[in-house]
């Protein structure tokens, strides 16, 4: 019986919810999309070891590794960094790190004006240190 007035309960409030949408069929409630995920650009701003090598006699980093600050450029205002992802890994004195971005637009920044092109810095930590370049691909 608890459960017969549960989906009653259920069913009247999905009613009133499409009747304050303005959706006269259910199945219209798939096509309303506030969001879209879309991969962004990323470049890389700087780079720097974790711990630099000194002459210094007493002290001694055992800490490895790089330390890479990467730029996400966003297509609007309000957009966010939904999933962040990377690898990397080293080939012929390069790192390559492969970027692995989702971010979310939002409908309502399509109206939102911007001073400047919206972007993130994201911080990444690379167990590689000797290297000429750093290149990016996406996954």
């Amino acid at each position: 019986m608890k459960n017969f007035l549960l989906i009653i309960m259920m069913l009247v409030s999905i009613n009133a919810l499409a009747k304050d949408l303005k959706i006269n069929d259910l199945s219209d409630f798939k096509n309303i999309q506030l969001f879209y995920h879309y991969s962004p650009k990323a470049e890389i701003l700087s780079h720097e070891l974790i711990c630099p090598r000194t002459e210094e006699k007493g002290f001694f980093c055992k800490a490895f590794g790089t330390k890479i600050e990467i730029q996400v450029e966003l297509n609007g205002c309000l957009d966010q960094i939904d999933a962040f992802e990377y690898d990397s890994y080293m080939y012929d004195g390069n790192l390559y790190i492969k970027l692995n971005i989702d971010a979310i637009y939002e409908k309502t920044s399509f109206a939102s004006y911007c001073k400047q092109v919206p972007h993130q810095i994201k911080t990444i930590i690379v167990p590689f240190e000797d290297f000429e370049n750093i290149i990016i691909e996406k996954l």
